[in-house]
């Protein structure tokens, strides 16, 4: 299935919360099958969460495991996009934790920037 990187949320006002993205893209493309992906420390976070019950009734959920949280051996790398944003402009400190393909692909796309 195609993925496709949409920038939507730098155009939508701050603070914007997961539920108001997923209902936007939802309204704008009602024939489309969104997924959600998170790691499964999100889990015990879900009360924090605006709306988790009800993105979880708009979205299936798709919950990859995290090594230091599920001791799996298949995991995502304990990053998230929250780290990231907060720290793209510092490039020493987030080569260090993003691999240069996917910083690039965030060059790229423009991914980001907003949080400079």
């Amino acid at each position: 299935f195609p993925v496709k990187v949409n920038k939507i949320e730098q155009k939508m006002e701050a603070p914007n919360y997961t539920i108001n993205t997923l209902r936007y893209l939802i309204k704008k493309q009602p024939s489309f099958s969104f997924r959600l992906i998170i790691g499964s420390d999100i889990l015990l976070e879900k009360k924090s969460w605006k709306s988790f019950d009800e993105i979880e009734k708009l979205v299936p959920l798709i919950i990859v495991p995290r090594k230091s949280f599920d001791g799996n051996d298949f995991s995502i790398p304990n990053i998230s996009s929250t780290l990231i944003k907060k720290n793209i402009r510092d490039l020493n400190l987030v080569k260090k934790i993003v691999p240069v393909k996917i910083l690039n692909y965030i060059d790229k796309y423009g991914l980001y920037k907003d949080s400079e």
